[in-house]
């Protein structure tokens, strides 16, 4: 009704039905293939620079389908808050990464990777293990999931320089299965196995500047850098605690269990720069690399791996018994 009384006229009502937004396009195509929630410390430069631990997290998408995608609408809800701007594309087969902190981020993995943005100030993920979502409009789910730092969920990512990976993204839909997962070495916005680990980012994600080199003994320990790189130590903390360990082990290889002298190391499981050789002499003299036994390996949850190798003769039978570890990068 107006001013001078005069009523509006009213169109016919028309009747519909709210329904939920169609999303099966994102369902199918989007995962969440890695998540940093735990990275290394950050190392005195870092600090400097006013950066915690945290500041390195991230979060990485892939678009595993044919098409790309507009993500306008999509926002993460649990865990981090973090809204995609309008226009926001991620080609076919291609990442988008969420971070915590760019600046830091890029500091340490690098300028140019296809970051979408930073999420909510205040938030981060959490390195107990937490519940993740992305979701389309105010909440309709496309990807939930909770994550752990316990087994059977791989530990490596807790604090060990790992990301959370995920085993088969163009396969896989279940986020929620631990299996679905492995830890590995962190690649942002590109697939874990094209990021194997070498001297260069362990030595960037352990501390040393970019003029330490293979051969110098940064912690002053005995060990230099190379050695402590292939054998996952600590090059900012002297210890020598990772150095190949001899002992006498009772195995059961023949009719009854006997005793063996043993040469146990653990080494990078996911390194694409080393070679590791296990050499044996009886006279410190004649050295052989086809001698002593591997007996078992073990894959460890942080990604590395320990071997065990034996003498070729049980220790009955053994007179002298020596082993050395040979590493070229």
């Amino acid at each position: 009704k107006d001013t001078q009384g005069r009523w509006s006229h009213w169109s016919d009502p028309v009747q519909f039905e709210v329904t939920s937004p169609e999303t099966s396009a994102y369902v199918d195509s989007l995962r969440i293939t890695e998540i940093h929630y735990h990275p290394n410390e950050a190392n005195l430069a870092e600090q400097e620079q006013g950066w915690s631990t945290s500041d390195f997290e991230y979060i990485e998408l892939q678009n595993v389908s044919g098409s790309d995608l507009d993500l306008t609408n999509l926002r993460l809800t649990k865990g981090v808050n973090f809204d995609f701007a309008p226009g926001t594309i991620i080609r076919s087969k291609d990442y988008l990464l969420v971070v915590k902190n760019r600046a830091a981020f890029e500091s340490r993995f690098g300028a140019g990777l296809p970051i979408a943005g930073e999420w909510e100030e205040g938030n981060r993920l959490d390195n107990g293990g937490e519940n993740l979502k992305l979701s389309y409009g105010a909440g309709i789910p496309i990807i939930e999931f909770a994550y752990d730092d316990a087994d059977p969920w791989p530990e490596g990512p807790d604090g060990n320089g790992f990301s959370l990976n995920l085993e088969d993204p163009g396969n896989t839909q279940n986020h929620a299965n631990a299996a679905s997962w492995y830890s590995g070495s962190t690649s942002p916005g590109s697939e874990g196995t094209e990021a194997a680990l070498n001297f260069e980012t362990w030595a960037t994600s352990n501390g040393l500047d970019q003029a330490a080199s293979k051969t110098d003994d940064n912690d002053g320990d005995g060990v230099i850098n190379l050695m402590e790189y292939a054998l996952n130590s600590d090059p900012m903390k002297p210890s020598r605690e990772s150095l190949p360990q001899v002992k006498i082990q009772i195995l059961d290889l023949e009719d009854e269990p006997k005793e063996y002298i043993t040469f146990t190391f653990t080494r990078q499981g996911q390194s694409n720069d080393l070679n590791y050789t296990v050499e044996f002499s009886d006279n410190l003299v004649d050295w052989k690399n086809d001698t002593a036994v591997l007996e078992s390996t073990i894959t460890n949850a942080n990604g590395t791996v320990t071997e065990i190798w034996r003498a070729p003769l049980n220790i009955e039978l053994t007179f002298q018994c020596y082993f050395r570890l040979k590493v070229k990068s």
